[in-house]
Order: C-alpha cells, then structure tokens, then sequence
C-alpha cells in the first residue's frame, strides 16, 4: 500500500483536487489556511503541491469557494441549544436536495453550483444562522477535525465515491439571498429543478412520491426531511398545497415509522412521560400480507437446514400474495405484486419450481437471478425506486449469506445489513430472507439459526421449516415481535415430482410430543434392524442424524421405553472406556 494511500487526509485532498477543487491546508482544529491563499483564489495549486502540503497527516482540508472550484457553500450554523434559528428552518425549506456536509458542531454546509455568469460574493449573519460562501470564501471539507474534536462528514445514504458527488448538486436557488448580496450579470428569472411542476389534481401524488425519497436519504433526520417537503411543496406545487393538509396527510404517512409527533423533535435529553404516551392516539391499523404470519412492512427471516424446502415455500408465497389467493389454502392474504431475488438457484431451476406450483400467466412476480447482486446503500435505492414504481409490497431474498457481503458472524456487518433492509418498511415493503441452521445443533427456537445473534434479534419473525418424514414439514414461528407467535403447524407435501408439486396446511401440531414419537419411532427401527445390543452412544448419533433433537429428549424417551417394558437397558463393562449402557427391544 501505498504512502498516499495511508493518508486519509491527503486521499481525500487528491480526491477533491481531481474533481476540479482547489483545497488547502489548514491546522487541525481550525478553519483558516497555513499558507497565504489569496493567490490561490484565482489558481489552484499543482499535484505536487497537494501531496507536498497534505503528507503531514495532521492538517485539515480549507476549500475555496468560488468561480476557482465552481462551487458555493450555504453554511447552516446551529446555535447554542442545539437547533436551527427559525429563519435558518425556513432557508432549509426551500432549498432543493443538494450535496450536504455535517460540521463539527453539527451544522450544514449546502454545496451548489456556482454560476458561470455571475460573481457571488459572501455575507455573515444577514440571516441569523445562515452564512454564504462565494468568491473569496472557504469552508473545511471533511474528513477534517473540529476544534472540539468531532469529524466533519458528508451526509450522504447512498455509498457515492467523492468524484461523483457533484452528480448531486442542483442549481443555487439566487432569489433567497437576493437581499444579502450582489448579482453580477443578468438576474435570474427562473430556477431549473430536478422536479416535475405538480398542478391541481396531482400535488398529493407528486408530493408523497418525492417525500418518500427525501424521507429515505435522511431517515435518521425526519425533522430536517419533514423541513425539505413543506420547501419542496413550495417549489413545484402550483398552487402550493396548504402545510396542514401536507402535514395531515402526507406527513403523517410517511412519518409512521419515524417519532410519534413529526412537528416535534426526538430529544433524548427530553423524555415523555408514559401518560403522555398513553394519550397518543393510535390509529395505526393491523394490516397483514398473509394473515398471522406477514405483517406489512416487516422483515421475515425463514431458516432451516439444507433441503427443508424453504425455496419451496417461498415461492408458494409469492404466488399466493401474487394472486391474492390464500397461502397453503389456508392463510388469508392481500394481493400484491412480488419481487424474488435469488442467488442460490438459477433461473431454469426458479422457473420448473413455480410451473410444478401451478403459476397462472400474467401474475406480477418479478424474478432476478443474479450473481452480482449486494443489498448495499447503493442498490437499496434501486430496490426501492422498481418497487415504488411497480407496486410492490413484497420481496423475497434467497439467501441472506449471498445478498450481502459482510460475515454473517459479525454483530456489527449484520446490524448494517437490517437497518438497510428495515429501511424499505417507510413504503410498506415487507421482506422474507432464507437463511440456514447451525450444524449439529439441537437447540429450540431461534437459537438454531446460524450466524451473529443480531439476526434474530433484528427480525420481525422468525419461522423454522423443518422436513419430516412422509412428506410432511413442520413450521414453527419462533418470534413474533408484535403478538404471540403462532402454534406449530404441519404442512404436506403433495407431489409426483413430475408435474405438480403442492403445499397444503395440515393444523397445529405439539411439536414436542411430536417429536417424541418420531424418536420413539426411529429407536425401534434401529433396534429391531440389529440382532445385538446396540450401544446408548450408537443410538444418540443415529437419531441425530435424522431429527434436530437434543441428547436429553432421547435420553428421556429410552428411560420412557424401558419404563413401558417395550425396551431392555443392559449394562456391560469395559475395562478401557468404562461403564457403557446397551438397549435391545424385548
């Protein structure tokens, strides 16, 4: 690796000067260049110069603003008590998406384009809370370090390397600080957007389509989200739709998943008191794609281990919300179209599964089958964009340890994964993700599934699929995160492997018992396949090898067998290995 590779400062640095800014040093902590920089505001400095300034690691990036980088700066300040001034909240209204840095004391700075014909200048405090840098003016760009030692960041969702990033930046928006400073040139009488004008009959629409874009790229800041739709509906809104109505209906909407009072910022430092919480008027109504088992807007994690028919059901699954038709002719659904991404089986194998499931034509289930697929920031917002657009409210993934590429072992990879993947409930996305077992385990419940703990505890619910014999499988949800979960149930497979292949729910089962008998079973089958004593050992490694059992519960059912006379417990002793216990039917 190399020395500028090591440098994050002076990566960076290289990254914004081959973008075409012109950057220099300036002491950690502080906000002015070493190096005189009048100079610098009509040229930008060499490669060389950069590499030379920026090997000392311990310096902070100083951007020039102006025509020299062709960009200007907003700068947001925040103040004492850690808020906007009103009038800074009302500049965030208006002001389009755009490229946003994060300060070290938590304000913003909004880069734009700076205008080929026209000279800005800077102005300080004209609005309270609000400062601008044109020509002749600078901001510290991140990674810098703050003087009370916090980070600058860009505020960014999407994974974007800094050479794209002005992709992002949208034309300055002059008629809000037509007051504050000069314009050099002809006025400007109209703003190009990136926003399609919404007339009367289409502003709801339009509107809650981009809000839940802009809700999604600051899904951890609803209130600065909830501040850029009351300005985008300002902007493209003709006439402007009244806030109250936006804040009623469109708001109240996309904010469900965010804090309870969207007008009231989420302070930690400020709790509510439970009576306060009570008061609250729920009005969030049950909502389910297949009854008992997918609510609308979770995530579902379906384990089991290899050849338990997880694929199976899952497509069983996108057939029957697909069509509206009721799962396992059994569990009520809402029709909605579906969308399967599948890593594990190729698209030949998808398609002969869901023809011997008896798939009807013009059914909305979409199917990628890739190999290149990662659920990343950046393909998040592709997921969501064909969605939204398709209408989709389902989306089946097989498997998680191929959709990402992060190790399925780490709390901290895992936790990333989910937060992406609950970031889709804001649209009422529901997912299902396949997942495996741990090997030679006999653990119950969601103790089975392989990998970090943070899977389980991310997940709505959590079923296990488990194959027995005669065709049957046992389903056992074994998290519920908004009820009791439901009692194990039984399916049966119907098929001649050849031209039909059907899931058909069979009722509850007490799986314990149920399980009991199977040992029980598989013992005598063991036994009476022998003419000698067969060893306890032999015994619990055989049954093992068929059932998901612990060693106590066949301990229990020999102790049961031998009880009821239907088995003789024999001891013989070895010299080498010690007492060793023998069983043979009576």
């Amino acid at each position: 690796m190399s020395e500028i590779d090591n440098n994050k400062t002076l990566t960076h640095a290289l990254k914004y000067y081959d973008m075409g800014w012109c950057v220099l040093p300036a002491k950690k902590g502080e906000k002015h260049p070493i190096i005189p920089w009048k100079d610098y505001q009509y040229k930008r400095p060499t490669r060389e110069q950069i590499i030379e300034w920026f090997k000392n690691e311990d310096y902070n990036i100083f951007f020039v603003t102006g025509k020299i980088s062709g960009i200007c700066v907003v700068d947001v300040d925040i103040t004492e008590g850690g808020s906007f001034t009103d009038e800074a909240e009302e500049i965030i209204k208006k002001l389009p998406l755009t490229l946003l840095s994060i300060t070290g004391r938590k304000g913003h700075h909004y880069f734009f384009k700076y205008p080929t014909d026209k000279e800005l200048g800077n102005f300080i405090g004209k609005i309270p809370g609000i400062d601008f840098r044109g020509e002749g003016g600078g901001v510290i760009l991140p990674p810098s370090i703050h003087q009370n030692s916090n980070e600058y960041f860009f505020d960014i969702t999407e994974d974007i390397e800094l050479c794209n990033l002005l992709e992002l930046i949208y034309d300055f928006p002059y008629e809000l600080f037509k007051d504050c400073f000069e314009l050099i040139g002809n006025r400007v009488t109209s703003i190009e957007t990136n926003y399609q004008l919404a007339t009367e009959g289409r502003r709801n629409a339009t509107l809650m389509s981009h809000a839940g874009t802009i809700f999604r790229q600051f899904s951890d800041r609803p209130e600065l989200a909830r501040l850029l739709v009351l300005g985008l509906n300002q902007k493209i809104c003709n006439p402007p739709l009244p806030e109250e109505e936006i804040e009623k209906t469109i708001l109240a909407s996309i904010t469900k998943y965010h804090p309870f009072n969207p007008n009231k910022k989420d302070d930690w430092s400020n709790p509510m008191l439970a009576d306060e919480l009570l008061k609250i008027e729920n009005d969030e109504k049950e909502s389910w794609l297949v009854k008992g088992i997918i609510r609308k807007g979770t995530t579902t994690v379906i384990s089991g281990d290899p050849g338990s028919n997880k694929t199976w059901i899952n497509m069983a699954t996108a057939i029957a919300v697909a069509s509206g038709e009721s799962l396992f002719n059994y569990f009520d659904t809402e029709q909605s179209p579906v969308w399967i991404i599948d890593k594990e089986n190729n698209k030949r194998e998808i398609r002969n599964r869901l023809k011997l499931l008896g798939l009807e034509p013009n059914l909305p289930i979409y199917i990628s089958s890739t190999k290149d697929f990662v659920f990343d920031n950046k393909n998040k917002n592709k997921i969501l964009d064909f969605a939204i657009n398709k209408g989709i409210k389902l989306i089946i993934y097989d498997s998680l340890r191929r959709i990402h590429k992060g190790d399925e072992n780490s709390s901290s990879d895992i936790s990333e994964l989910f937060e992406l993947l609950t970031s889709l409930h804001i649209e009422d996305i529901s997912n299902i993700i396949t997942h495996h077992h741990n090997k030679n385990t006999f653990a119950g419940g969601g103790s089975k599934i392989r990998g970090s703990t943070d899977i389980l505890a991310s997940v709505d619910y959590h079923i296990t699929v488990t194959k027995r014999p005669n065709k049957e499988i046992i389903v056992e949800q074994t998290k519920n995160r908004y009820g009791e979960e439901l009692k194990p149930f039984k399916l049966k497979v119907l098929t001649d492997t050849s031209s039909y292949f059907k899931l058909q729910y069979e009722g509850e089962t007490d799986l314990r018992n149920s399980k009991r008998e199977e040992v029980k079973k598989d013992i005598i089958e063991l036994l009476k396949s022998n003419l000698e004593s067969v060893s306890r050992k032999t015994i619990l490694d055989s049954i093992r090898e068929t059932l998901s059992c612990s060693d106590d519960l066949i301990d229990e059912v020999l102790k049961e067998m031998v009880s009821e006379n239907t088995v003789i417990k024999e001891k013989n002793w070895s010299s080498k290995s010690g007492e060793r216990v023998f069983y043979r039917l009576t």
